[in-house]
């Protein structure tokens, strides 16, 4: 029975699993389905073009290596929800590939060095996302956006395991003259595109759904609140409300600069002032916070209030962070009910919005400084 090489095993796994993610995420799953998809491409034109030695691949494979990285980081904030400044700039290096294939032969030389940098600088973005506050990540559920960061992690760190890859592979051709090249080829590749395969996989499944815009609609509880950019609106408004000056009397330029710039204070603070009124009657009235799917972009759309504006305002109002206040909500009625019922702490994490017994123990913990059956037995 011949022996069927493992770049091709790879890619039927990842075709089944692209299939498969439909039926449990619905259309938000488009994008994994795709990167999946592009995935089973890449390791097939690996096995085809070092395995049986089909040619033609030589002129694929580069323009499919570098859209890689591109692509993963479409996936990456798309999906998180994540408002990436100049987005379309990843997309620069696939623009420059079939320039450096049909120019003249020595720009070819330059194929690797763009690759590689491409590679390096998507791993630091990803780095960077990493390091974002989680209000950042408007799509991902409040119970999971801890997770975040590490699949950030993890997926740079695999295109930096790719680059490393061409340095093994220089070595090997200097030192072996090339003997390990499949091996070392067929191997890296498939656990590059398995590992960041399997990080797209999770970020999925972790996202709420696809984000629907913010308007005032009737699940708006601003009412008319003016929601635009929220360091002009008090501008506009206190340049309304400056006073005329009294007949006779000029202001100095500091005096008006300090006027108007107590002005917009009062007016920033009052509409911050009203936009974390309106959430929390939103989250006390209809308990939102109990819905282990919640996102901050469900927010956003019930309040009438855009996602960056939400997280400003509760962050100013409260000093914390839109997640961090949900679960302060959830962590409550944990609470309530290891104090008032005989419900198991496996049954308690999911009535109050958790939707994994080790990340309601640890923010329990955080929040209380006890862990749930500490606090139950206290309350004995």
């Amino acid at each position: 029975m011949p022996a069927i090489p493992l770049p091709f095993v790879i890619a039927l796994l990842l075709i089944l699993l692209a299939a498969q993610l439909p039926r449990e995420r619905g259309k938000s799953a488009k994008l994994a389905v795709v990167f999946l998809s592009f995935c089973a491409l890449v390791v097939s034109c690996v096995g085809l073009r070092w395995h049986y030695q089909w040619s033609a691949m030589a002129m694929i494979q580069p323009m499919l290596a570098v859209t890689l990285p591109s692509l993963l980081w479409l996936c990456f904030t798309r999906t998180l929800g994540y408002a990436a400044p100049w987005r379309l700039l990843s997309w620069l290096p696939v623009g420059l590939v079939p320039v450096l294939l049909l120019g003249p032969v020595d720009w070819r030389l330059g194929l690797d060095v763009l690759i590689s940098l491409s590679y390096l600088g998507h791993a630091a973005l990803l780095f960077r996302l990493s390091h974002r506050s989680s209000d950042e990540y408007s799509q991902v559920t409040f119970s999971q956006s801890h997770t975040v960061p590490r699949l950030c992690l993890g997926a740079g760190l695999f295109l930096l395991f790719s680059v490393l890859t061409d340095l093994a592979i220089a070595l090997d051709a200097w030192l072996g003259q090339g003997q390990s090249l499949i091996w070392i080829l067929t191997i890296s590749q498939c656990l590059v595109v398995t590992g960041l395969s399997y990080a797209v996989v999770v970020v999925s499944r972790i996202s709420g759904g696809a984000e629907l815009p913010v308007t005032q609609t009737q699940d708006s509880t601003i009412g008319t609140l003016p929601f635009s950019n929220p360091i002009l609106v008090p501008k506009v408004h206190a340049a309304a409300s400056v006073s005329a000056p009294d007949e006779g009397v000029e202001d100095s330029p500091d005096d008006a600069a300090r006027h108007l710039e107590a002005q917009v204070e009062v007016q920033a603070e009052a509409q911050d002032a009203r936009v974390m009124q309106a959430l929390t009657t939103l989250l006390q009235e209809q308990a939102l916070y109990l819905d282990p799917n919640l996102t901050l972009a469900v927010l956003a759309r019930k309040t009438g209030v855009p996602n960056r504006q939400l997280s400003a305002a509760v962050n100013r109002q409260t000093g914390l962070n839109v997640s961090q206040l949900i679960n302060q909500y959830r962590i409550e009625k944990a609470r309530q009910l290891l104090k008032e019922t005989d419900f198991s702490i496996t049954e308690i994490y999911g009535m109050a919005g958790f939707n994994t017994k080790s990340n309601f123990n640890r923010e329990f913990s955080r929040i209380t400084t006890m862990t749930p059956s500490a606090y139950r037995r206290s309350t004995d």
